[in-house]
């Protein structure tokens, strides 16, 4: 694991990745940066050049302090499988926000397709992979509670995903579109891990020719 490779504890993620944005904000400033905190230390540092524009900060994130985090610090919320969108809306008014200044990039876990059921047994040993991937990145809490997915249906039944032709894709992101206006951007796996390109963009070809011109 990465943290590992660094030498950091991943129970400290929430103070680095904190840390973080303060000093790259600060960096993005143009003036030397100097900070002391718990994670990290920088001693009048100026990195040049600076930016014109600074760049946008996006946090994402399942559990409810990580929401809001992005919330409070972040510059949006990327939104897996639309998960807590709802938490989103209620922090950014908890921080001080007004609705307006949210900004949610979701990304939308449904399996697309003409016909999506034959699509999943298709794609499903990738799905099952997937899947299992994140629970051992301790994604749906800790690796060691969170038993894996025996099967590519019970991944598909009881996981993010969702099966939708474009009828159900245009009624489901419409209603999303219209009960969260901060959603600014909708994007789709391309491919699912190991996936072959020529599958990946069928489905692909498939929301851009049959869902995506019938959206706002």
């Amino acid at each position: 694991m990465e943290f590992d490779q660094f030498g950091r504890k991943i129970s400290h993620r929430p103070s680095l990745v904190e840390e973080g944005i303060e000093i790259l904000r600060r960096a993005w400033s143009g003036e030397p940066v100097n900070f002391e905190g718990k994670r990290f230390t920088v001693g009048d540092f100026k990195i040049t050049p600076q930016p014109k524009t600074a760049p946008k900060l996006f946090l994402g994130g399942m559990a409810p302090p990580a929401i809001d985090r992005a919330a409070r610090i972040a510059d949006g919320f990327l939104c897996t499988g639309g998960i807590g969108m709802d938490t989103y809306v209620e922090c950014l008014a908890a921080n001080g926000k007004s609705p307006e200044e949210g900004n949610i990039i979701l990304g939308c876990w449904a399996i697309i397709a003409e016909d999506p059921e034959a699509e999943a047994a298709i794609v499903g040993d990738h799905v099952l992979y997937q899947s299992n991937e994140y629970i051992r990145w301790g994604a749906f809490g800790p690796p060691d509670q969170t038993p894996l997915f025996p099967d590519s249906r019970t991944a598909i039944e009881n996981g993010l995903y969702e099966l939708w032709d474009a009828d159900m894709a245009v009624e489901k992101l419409s209603g999303m579109i219209e009960q969260y206006p901060q959603i600014s951007d909708i994007h789709f796996w391309a491919q699912f891990p190991g996936e072959s390109i020529e599958t990946g963009n069928r489905r692909m070809a498939y929301i851009a020719e049959k869902v995506l011109p019938r959206l706002r």
